[in-house]
């Protein structure tokens, strides 16, 4: 670009210069300048290679830039992220327009947080020629948002520092009252557990002795069982000793 210093008015967009078709497009424009350099927000617009032709007076004042040295550049070198701004022109070329806070960066090299608006240009036939953009710086906006956030937190730590005295009071007095409700409560459980533990044990006792009255039953049929056994083996005994003899008395004929 020439050095020549040049006011943003008397610099006309390449497109508008070549592209007859445009004429009635840089008409409106050249009508609208005025409007667009009193505007408070910035105002920027892109070509369709994404080349900065519109750069607004609050712009100038934002970024920095003097209208020389900004227009027919890269829109790539007002953002932070050169990644994000890949991303609003997809969007825009996707939906048409958006709205979204970015962080652009100015000519010193300070980045800043804006809301931005941007919408497509179109010519008389409804052809895509660039992106408008109207964005608002939000640096004063999120430092009052900041001062009032620190406002609070103050005036929070104030409330609590004189409401300690009282808060700690009210804590002593509840503690004293939940340790009384616990010494009340361990002596009702203590009391509980000895009905408990005097119940069980009769339980115990009982059934134990249910056990054992068992047992003995048992034992007395068992010894029952066992001298009926007895009583039978000593039939049994005697009937063998019998039959032994009646087989010793028919071996002793058979042999004579």
């Amino acid at each position: 670009m020439s050095g020549t210093k040049k006011d943003v008015r008397d610099i006309e967009p390449k497109q508008f210069r070549k592209n007859p078709v445009n004429e009635t497009l840089k008409t409106a424009w050249d009508f609208s300048r005025h409007l667009i350099d009193s505007s408070l927000d910035m105002i920027v617009a892109v070509d369709q290679d994404r080349r900065i032709v519109e750069f607004n007076k609050a712009a100038q004042e934002a970024f920095g830039y003097r209208p020389e040295e900004i227009l027919g550049r890269p829109v790539d070198v007002l953002y932070a992220d050169m990644e994000e701004s890949r991303e609003v022109s997809l969007e825009v070329a996707r939906n048409g327009s958006l709205v979204r806070e970015i962080t652009n960066i100015r000519k010193n090299g300070e980045p800043f947080p804006c809301l931005l608006s941007a919408a497509m240009i179109r010519d008389e036939n409804g052809r895509v020629i660039g992106v408008v953009g109207n964005s608002r710086d939000e640096t004063e906006r999120k430092r009052a948002a900041e001062a009032l956030q620190n406002y609070s937190k103050r005036l929070g730590e104030l409330v609590e520092t004189r409401t300690t005295a009282l808060k700690t009071a009210n804590e002593e007095l509840h503690r004293e009252i939940a340790e009384r409700r616990r010494t009340e409560t361990a002596l009702r459980e203590a009391e509980v557990r000895l009905i408990r533990h005097r119940d069980e044990l009769e339980d115990a006792v009982a059934q134990r002795t249910l056990e054992l009255e068992e047992k003995n039953h048992a034992l007395q049929v068992q010894a029952q069982k066992l001298s009926e056994m007895n009583a039978a083996l000593g039939i049994l005994f005697e009937q063998r000793d019998t039959d032994r003899q009646e087989l010793e008395k028919t071996l002793m004929q058979n042999i004579r």
